[in-house]
């Protein structure tokens, strides 16, 4: 997980049947590139090693815009450093470089980009999709078909209102503030958040299970909790049993709107990653989400220690808890940071 402020850039690194593979998801904001996880394209390029797939998750600026700067590097312009893309987007239409929806307009620049340097990009990545890399398999999870064409319906309504010249009604922002100042037991009993339905870039996030040597993991990028938690409700009752995950990135940043503590009736999982820095508009993670995890039901505090995995060692995160008297022994749980001077953090899968 690279340091990519209040973004997503994780790299996932295996070896399988004597071949060694790289899977990137995601890749943070414009500026955060250079100190993120360009250094891993280097020493791929020094190695004449490639990135086997790159998932770009959706069109928010955190997930996307680190691979526009990479794009944009002069030292990989013509180098097919990646052999494909996953990426939804759309060829209906182009805006122009000047437009002010930069999500929309950098994910124009990703699908226009690549052609030229001979990299494959596939545009519809939707449930069910599998994708072999020795014995490594990644299963997509959702978005499901219905949303990816809704997807595709906001970027025309995106280059309507471009050409339009339409401006939106600016809107009355409330100061958010971080919640660590409540209790785990005055969150946790808190109702969860009604979803934005109208959010289709992060309803249309790619979240998928990663599997290697029988062990699984689940990305879920900025998915809605709704969406994803039907879908563990189908694989629940196939296997009879709660799936077994080694990790969970949870969704959005440890976000309290994008988590359902019912994802927790489906899947059993004591390690949950959350990549946020410690300053960020949204204040995210919300310790709700943690909350909601430590005091779920089906969970066995004594038996089941949960360990939450931060991608920054940041001082408002070590004392989140300060406030619970005793919280890690009450409630069986600890907090993975980066060591001093790391960039990120790296586990073993």
């Amino acid at each position: 997980m690279y340091p990519v402020n209040c973004g997503d850039a994780i790299s996932l690194q295996f070896p399988s049947n004597g071949k060694d593979y790289t899977i990137l998801v995601d890749g943070g904001f414009l500026h955060t590139y250079e100190d993120g996880f360009k250094p891993l394209i280097d020493q791929l390029a020094n190695d004449k090693k490639k990135i086997d797939l790159w998932i770009l998750t959706h069109l928010d600026a955190d997930h996307i815009n680190g691979a526009v700067s990479f794009l944009r590097d002069p030292a990989y312009i013509k180098k097919k450093i990646v052999k494909t893309f996953w990426f939804n987007c759309f060829k209906r239409f182009t805006l122009p470089q000047s437009t002010t929806k930069k999500s929309i307009k950098n994910g124009i620049e990703i699908r226009d980009q690549l052609n030229p340097i001979g990299t494959t990009l596939k545009t519809k990545i939707v449930e069910g999709k599998k994708q072999l890399f020795g014995g490594g398999t990644i299963e997509v999870l959702w978005p499901d078909k219905d949303t990816f064409d809704k997807l595709g319906k906001h970027w025309d309504e995106e280059e309507k209102a471009y050409w339009q010249k339409k401006t939106k009604s600016k809107k009355t922002v409330k100061v958010k503030k971080y919640d660590f100042d409540e209790r785990i037991e005055t969150l946790s009993a808190k109702k969860n958040p009604n979803e934005k339905k109208k959010d289709i870039v992060n309803k249309s996030s790619i979240a998928f299970i990663f599997e290697l040597d029988g062990k699984r993991s689940l990305f879920l990028g900025d998915s809605h909790p709704a969406d994803i938690n039907k879908k563990l409700e189908v694989m629940h009752k196939k296997e009879k049993k709660r799936i077994k995950f080694e990790y969970v990135k949870l969704s959005h940043h440890a976000s309290k709107a994008n988590f359902d503590p019912e994802l927790l009736d489906y899947i059993d999982c004591l390690n949950f990653i959350i990549s946020a820095n410690g300053v960020n508009g949204n204040k995210l993670p919300n310790k709700q989400t943690l909350a909601k995890i430590l005091t779920h039901e089906r969970r066995n505090v004594k038996k089941e220690q949960i360990n939450f995995i931060f991608n920054y060692n940041d001082p408002k995160f070590h004392s989140m808890f300060d406030i619970d008297n005793d919280a890690q022994k009450r409630f069986n749980f600890t907090c993975t940071f980066p060591t001093k001077g790391a960039r990120g953090i790296t586990v073993d899968l």
